[in-house]
């Protein structure tokens, strides 16, 4: 609900309150992006269960995470290409651990936090709260894909309300940052997206203005909560307004036929298949 509130206020009382969710396409003989994404996390999670200092990920051979591929079953109709293609993605993302400047301890994996907001509760899983030697703990996100941005966490328009939901919802980080890792004409490649008080380079943005005016992560932080509240308090009062946040939220957005968004001259709609 956040996620769609904070798009739309309309999209938020479609979806939430009228039930206009979207229609789930037909079966593929291939998998799907979400798909694909979803194995990643669990091979990687397996991993992690496993392995949780960088000392220990460099040790990691080919038969450890074949092991940690196995123990998710693949639907047999792409299960020799898909496992080719996750153990290319999954060694370029264990390089990139490896070459860290600074060692690091996976404190935990797969954490579940919880949130409550006006009366209403909000439940997550962080992917990895990560601990440096210099004693810094970072809330890690991994992203499938190159579009994830910290820009997009500016409260004042704030598409993707997850990452601050997590720092809001654990008292004790220094930073929170994407792990991307994405094809690109070059090969595979992965990033860092990040912010925060800590010097490493997961959170190498810094508190720099990119997405405000904040002296402090704590003053973001309670930023993040207002609005986040403000959020909540729209749904709850039953805000229906066409109102994107940015212009692009409309782009695969099912409803515009029903708002009419791209009616509007004084929104710049942006609508069409991505190229």
């Amino acid at each position: 609900m956040l996620r769609d509130q904070a798009h739309c206020p309309f999209k938020g009382w479609a979806v939430h309150r009228a039930g206009l969710s979207e229609t789930e396409t037909p079966l593929s003989r291939f998998p799907t992006a979400a798909q694909r994404g979803s194995l990643f996390h669990y091979v990687v999670a397996e991993i992690l269960a496993g392995a949780r200092t960088q000392a220990q990920l460099e040790r990691l051979n080919e038969d450890t995470l074949l092991a940690a591929d196995e123990s998710k079953t693949l639907p047999a109709r792409f299960l020799r290409h898909e496992r080719v293609r996750l153990m290319r993605w999954i060694n370029e993302w264990l390089t990139f651990q490896v070459q860290r400047r600074e060692p690091f301890e996976v404190l935990e994996e797969e954490k579940e936090v919880e949130l409550e907001i006006k009366r209403l509760k909000f439940r997550g899983y962080i992917d990895r709260i990560d601990r440096t030697d210099s004693m810094e703990r970072i809330i890690i996100d991994h992203k499938t894909g190159p579009n994830y941005l910290t820009k997009n966490w500016d409260p004042e328009l704030m598409s993707d309300p997850q990452m601050p939901m997590y720092a809001t919802a654990v008292e004790a980080c220094d930073g929170l940052a994407y792990l991307s890792i994405y094809r690109t004409s070059d090969g595979l490649k992965c990033r860092w997206q990040g912010i925060g008080t800590s010097t490493q380079p997961e959170v190498s943005d810094g508190l720099d203005g990119s997405i405000g005016n904040f002296a402090s992560l704590t003053e973001l932080k309670d930023a993040w909560r207002k609005r986040l509240t403000e959020i909540v308090t729209d749904h709850l009062d039953g805000k229906a307004d066409v109102e994107p946040v940015q212009d692009d939220v409309c782009r695969f957005c099912h409803l515009s036929n029903l708002c009419r968004v791209y009616e509007d001259p004084t929104l710049n709609y942006v609508g069409g298949d991505e190229e």
